[in-house]
């Protein structure tokens, strides 16, 4: 495998043309720091999966939503309120 060489443009994986990397996602773990979908590929991406099974889609959201934490109070034995 060759080395890596940084650019300002990337291919987009499904329509196979090259893009300013304005246009795609960040993603961390990829070698060059980018989605290799575009934002307008990964949008209808997005959108075709939920025409095809919207119950489908909207249970995958809910799995992704972060978990509400619920943070009660309680007075100890001197009255003073305690976060638990």
């Amino acid at each position: 495998m060759g080395k890596y060489e940084p650019t300002n443009s990337l291919l987009t994986e499904r329509r196979g043309r090259e893009l300013p990397l304005v246009d795609f996602y960040r993603a961390s773990e990829m070698r060059d720091g980018h989605r290799n979908d575009c934002e307008s590929c990964n949008l209808a991406a997005q959108k075709a999966r939920y025409e095809a099974d919207p119950a489908a889609a909207v249970a995958r959201s809910h799995t992704m939503a972060r978990p509400t934490v619920s943070v009660s109070t309680h007075t100890n034995e001197r009255g003073v309120a305690t976060r638990s």
